[in-house]
C-alpha cells in the first residue's frame, strides 16, 4: 500500500491529493486501520488478478475454521453469592466462626406441618444413622439390609444414602482429595438432615474418614432438634483387605490407586460412637439387633416425640416384631402323643389358632396370671420385643411377683385388652401336677398344640367379667360361658 494510492492505482508521488494520501499510508502502514484503502486496493486486486484473490480467501478461511475448531473456549466461572462451603479443617470445627457475606439476604421459610405432628402423622420419628467405617467394613451390606428389615418387617420408612451412589449424581464433581471429602460428606450430611426432618430413617453410608467433617453434620443435625446416630463399623483393616468386595485394595496393591483410606490415606476414629459394631466378631443378625434395639430405645420407631412417663405410648401391632409362627414341625404326632393331654373345647381351639397363626402377638401362649392381670387393669401388656431390658420373653416367664413391681417399670406396653386363657378343672390341674410340656387336644381328639412350662392359677371369674364387661349379668351369653369353666386357668 505504500507504493501505490488506493484512490487513483498512480504512484504517490504522481497523485494529485499526494499529501493527504501519503498521511493515509502511514496510518495504514503503522496503526492497520485504514478500512477506506484497504476496500479499495482489494477491488482492484480483483479486477487485475481474481484467481489469485480467490485463492487467498479460500486459505484465510480455512486458517481461521481451524483455529477456531481447536481453540479452548474460555468459561468464566460462576461464583456463587451464597455463603461459601467450608473448604478447610478450621472452618469445619468453628462453624461459628464469621463467614462470607452473602450478597442477598436468606430468610427461612418454616413448614405449615410441625415436626410434632409429621411424626404422629408417620407412627416414626426421623433420624440419621451415619455410618463409618474402611471400605469393606460392611456399612452397604448391613445398610441395605437395615433398610430392608425395617421397610418390610416393620412398616417403617427408610432411605439409603450410599457413598458411591451419591458420587454418581450429587457430587459426581468432586475429586477425593480432603477437600472434596469434606465438602462431600457436609453434602450428604445437609441432604440427610432434611430427609430426617420429613420423618424419614435415614442410613448414610460414607467412609467420611475425618472426625471434624462428621462433627459438623452432627451439628447440623443437632441445630435443627434431630437425632444423629453415628454408627462405627470398625473392623481390622487386614479383615477389610481379605473381604475387598470392590477389589480395592488390589488396585492399591497395583499401585493403581495413590491415596486410599486406611492404607495410605488417613481415617480418624470415633471417640464415642452410639454404636459400635465389630463385623468381624458378630453376625448380621447380632448387628440389625443391636441397631433396632438402639432404635427402640430412643423412641424412633414410634411417632411420639417423647414417651410418657406415666403410662408408655403404644408401640404398633405385634409388639414392633415381625411374628414368624412356630414351625408344624416341631413336634411330631407321636412325640405329642406321649405328653399328658388337656382337652381342648371350641372356644379354646378358636384361641389356639388366634395364638398359633399370631393373630394375638406378642402373645406365644395361653396368659400367665401376671400378663392376665395387666391385660384386665391396664387393657395392655408389657413386652421388649429388643431386649433392653433382658427380659424378651417377659410373657413368657412364670410370674413372680418378688420382682414384679420392678419389671413393670421396663420394656414397652403393647394394647392387649382381651383375656386369653385356658381354663381347667381341678382333675385337669391334677393330671398336669408338675409337668413341663403338656399336649393340647382338639374335640376330635388330634392333637394341635403342644403347652410348655404350665403356670396353674385361681380362676377369679368375676373379676374377669367386672374388668372386661364392667358389670355382671348372668344372663349375657359369654358371661355364662366363663362362669361354667373350671376353677383354675393354665398359661404357658
Amino acid at each position: 500500500l505504500g507504493l501505490r494510492c488506493c484512490c487513483c492505482t498512480s504512484s504517490v508521488k504522481e497523485c494529485p491529493q499526494e499529501r493527504g494520501t501519503r498521511q493515509k499510508f502511514k496510518m495504514v502502514n503503522s496503526q492497520g486501520t485504514c478500512i477506506d484503502h484497504l476496500i479499495r486496493r482489494f477491488q482492484i486486486a480483483m479486477i487485475n488478478k481474481p484467481k489469485s484473490v480467490a485463492m487467498g480467501i479460500f486459505l484465510v478461511m480455512s486458517v481461521l475454521f481451524f483455529t477456531a475448531s481447536n481453540s479452548p473456549v474460555a468459561i468464566t466461572k460462576h461464583t456463587p453469592s451464597g455463603p461459601v462451603p467450608p473448604t478447610t479443617i478450621e472452618e469445619v470445627v468453628s462453624p461459628s466462626a464469621p463467614k462470607k457475606k452473602p450478597d442477598i439476604v436468606l430468610i427461612k421459610d418454616p413448614n405449615a406441618v410441625s415436626m410434632e405432628t409429621r411424626y404422629q402423622s408417620l407412627g416414626q420419628k426421623g433420624v440419621t444413622l451415619w455410618f463409618t467405617g474402611f471400605s469393606g467394613s460392611g456399612k452397604s451390606t448391613i445398610g441395605k439390609a437395615l433398610e430392608k428389615m425395617l421397610v418390610e418387617d416393620y412398616g417403617k420408612h427408610c432411605y439409603r444414602l450410599d457413598g458411591d451412589n451419591v458420587r454418581m449424581g450429587l457430587n459426581f464433581d468432586l475429586s477425593l482429595t480432603p477437600k472434596d471429602r469434606r465438602e462431600n460428606v457436609r453434602r450428604v450430611g445437609e441432604v440427610a438432615a432434611l430427609f430426617a426432618e420429613s420423618g424419614t430413617i435415614v442410613v448414610a453410608s460414607l467412609i467420611s474418614p475425618y472426625r471434624a467433617a462428621r462433627d459438623a453434620v452432627r451439628e447440623v443435625h443437632e441445630r435443627k432438634g434431630l437425632d444423629f446416630l453415628e454408627v462405627f463399623v470398625d473392623v481390622p483393616i487386614e479383615e477389610a483387605q481379605r473381604r475387598d468386595p470392590k477389589g480395592l485394595y488390589k488396585m492399591v496393591e497395583e499401585g493403581k490407586i495413590k491415596k486410599f483410606t486406611g492404607i495410605s490415606a488417613p481415617y480418624e476414629k470415633p471417640l464415642s460412637p452410639e454404636i459400635h459394631l465389630r463385623t468381624d466378631k458378630l453376625s448380621m443378625k447380632e448387628e440389625l439387633f443391636t441397631i433396632v434395639q438402639e432404635l427402640a430405645r430412643r423412641g424412633i420407631l414410634t411417632g411420639t416425640m417423647k414417651t410418657p412417663t406415666w403410662y408408655p405410648a403404644l408401640i404398633p401391632p405385634d409388639g414392633g416384631m415381625h411374628w414368624e409362627p412356630p414351625a408344624y414341625s416341631s413336634y411330631t404326632m407321636a412325640k405329642a402323643m406321649e405328653f399328658p393331654q388337656i382337652l381342648l373345647n371350641d372356644i379354646d381351639l378358636q384361641w389356639v389358632q388366634c395364638i398359633g397363626e399370631g393373630w394375638a402377638a406378642p402373645l406365644k401362649g395361653f396368659m400367665r396370671e401376671g400378663v392376665l392381670l395387666q391385660t384386665l387393669h391396664f387393657n395392655s401388656m408389657l413386652t421388649d420385643p429388643f431386649n433392653l431390658t433382658g427380659n424378651i420373653d417377659f410373657s413368657e416367664q412364670e410370674t413372680n411377683y418378688n420382682d414384679y413391681s420392678t419389671k413393670l417399670q421396663q420394656g414397652i406396653r403393647v394394647d392387649m385388652s382381651i383375656p386369653i386363657v385356658l381354663p381347667v378343672t381341678a382333675a385337669t390341674r391334677m393330671i398336669i401336677g408338675s409337668q413341663k410340656k403338656i399336649t393340647l387336644v382338639a374335640p376330635t381328639g388330634k392333637p394341635v398344640a403342644v403347652l410348655t412350662n404350665p403356670e396353674i392359677y385361681e380362676n377369679r371369674k368375676e373379676e374377669i367379667i367386672s374388668r372386661v364387661f364392667g358389670g355382671y349379668d348372668p344372663d349375657h351369653p359369654y358371661i355364662k360361658v366363663i362362669m361354667a369353666n373350671g376353677p383354675y386357668l393354665v398359661g404357658g
